[in-house]
């Protein structure tokens, strides 16, 4: 097979492998003048037929290198043109050279630039041009700062189904040598050739150290990230269910698991839990670290029933007696609430969400007083409409099922292991001024079902 088929059938092998695109896909294609995103362009340009998609040529100029940038620019632009395609740039405004995060504010704005002019091209797909050698280079990266299974398993192939990476499986050696069997040219960045960063000193002088022991590391090193991706995803799975049958969702994606059943979990399958959790309640992991994991579970563990650990991107994790609780900022301070029912019927409220449906009927045999977290049933002689429902009020008090005199509702939900934060969202049954059921929860002994009982109101609570 002639060597520039070869490549050709690699990458759509890969496109085919990941399901990069589907068919009339509008993909934007992040060119910075550099061979390996230079290659990237050319490689989709000969397979647009093959693959159903149309091309937008973008460029993102970080304005750090005066003169050399604008011709970069005026080079990926010809290269559009030559191809017959549309063209998109943007300069970047401000962008101080120096500081650890000057390389994460440049990728910032440059995925930032890319997901507007996605948007603005009704483009489906961005597609990037990451190798197998800058896979091998983020895995020795990810090592070196001790990261977990999640940073080796490396640079994925395809993110939250819109960034794509063609070359994921392309050594540099084979993208150089496309180049110049076709004759593209492309231009080259001497800012790569500076050892400082810690990329650039893996990639010039370890790597090529490394390799002298073993000539296949790039290759070596991509399959061992594959392997580990593939072992995290399907950890990610596993982890995802167990919350989905153990743990309980809430307002704004907060997530809360039971302490004890998550102390019957493996190690490795509670870091997993803890990091689905955080990914659900906090929508992000990307400054996330495993010192963070691991803080979070010796929290979970400690002998402290109280614990609060504040993690990056608004993150709050807290462990509340046999609780843990994962949160983000975006979680809302509840508010007061009212509902009046005036007679038997369904009723909705919006915040807290949660439906109550009640409904009444007489009876010719006796009926033990069914209580669930969502059914209640009273002696309907016993209770007056309008009926309310409402947040818990300083001073409320009730007889719990089973009991002779009052509690207070404080004390109720301090004894029940209640977080104060949540008990406002509790909604609270009454007629006139008495608690009839604290729902999900207690009812009133005083209106409960008796041999004497002629007829049944039945209430069920949903919370959503």
């Amino acid at each position: 097979m002639h060597p520039l088929n070869k490549i050709l059938k690699k990458v759509m092998a890969t496109a085919l492998r990941y399901r990069m695109f589907e068919r009339e896909d509008r993909v934007v294609v992040a060119v910075s003048g550099g061979a390996d995103s230079v290659c990237l362009l050319h490689v989709l340009h000969a397979l647009q037929k093959p693959l159903g998609i149309d091309l937008v040529v973008c460029h993102f100029d970080h304005g750090l290198r005066p003169g050399e940038d604008e011709e970069e620019t005026r080079f990926v632009h010809k290269l559009a043109e030559s191809l017959d395609l549309p063209f998109a740039t943007q300069k970047a405004e401000e962008l101080r050279i120096g500081g650890p995060s000057m390389e994460e504010t440049a990728r910032d704005l440059r995925y930032s630039f890319l997901a507007n002019r996605m948007h603005h091209f009704s483009a489906q797909k961005i597609a990037v041009a990451h190798t197998l050698d800058d896979q091998a280079e983020t895995v020795l990266m990810r090592l070196l700062r001790g990261s977990g299974t999640a940073g080796l398993s490396g640079i994925p192939p395809v993110r939250d189904g819109v960034i794509v990476r063609p070359l994921i499986e392309l050594t540099k050696e084979e993208i150089v040598a496309y180049l110049s069997r076709t004759g593209v040219d492309y231009v080259t960045d001497p800012s790569n050739l500076d050892a400082t960063p810690l990329r650039n000193e893996i990639r010039l002088n370890v790597l090529p150290l490394l390799k002298k022991r073993q000539p296949e590391l790039v290759k070596i090193l991509g399959k061992t990230a594959t392997i580990l991706r593939e072992e995290r995803e399907w950890m990610e799975t596993e982890a995802g269910d167990w919350i989905k049958r153990r743990g309980q969702a809430g307002l704004c994606g907060k997530i809360t698991i039971p302490l004890p059943e998550f102390n019957q979990m493996h190690e490795a399958k509670k870091k997993h839990v803890i990091r689905e959790a955080l990914k659900i309640s906090g929508g992000s992991l990307s400054r996330i670290t495993s010192e963070h994991i691991s803080a979070v579970e010796r929290a979970a563990h400690g002998e402290n029933p109280h614990a609060r650990i504040s993690l990056p991107g608004g993150q709050t994790f807290r462990r509340v007696y046999e609780r843990l609780i994962f949160s983000s900022e975006k979680e809302k301070e509840p508010k007061d609430f009212f509902l009046l029912i005036h007679k038997p019927g369904l009723y909705r409220m919006k915040e807290p969400s949660f439906s109550i449906n009640v409904t009444e009927y007489g009876r010719t045999i006796f009926e033990p007083a069914i209580h669930s977290s969502q059914t209640a049933l009273f002696d309907a002689d016993r209770i007056t409409f309008p009926l309310t429902v409402r947040n818990v009020r300083k001073g409320d008090r009730f007889i719990p099922l089973g009991m002779k005199g009052h509690k207070k509702l404080k004390n109720f939900f301090i004894d029940g292991k209640i977080p104060a934060e949540e008990r406002r969202t509790i909604p609270i049954l009454l007629t006139g001024s008495e608690i009839l059921w604290v729902c999900g929860f207690r009812m009133n002994d005083r209106f409960k079902v008796t041999p004497h009982t002629k007829k049944i109101l039945k209430v069920d609570v949903q919370m959503s």
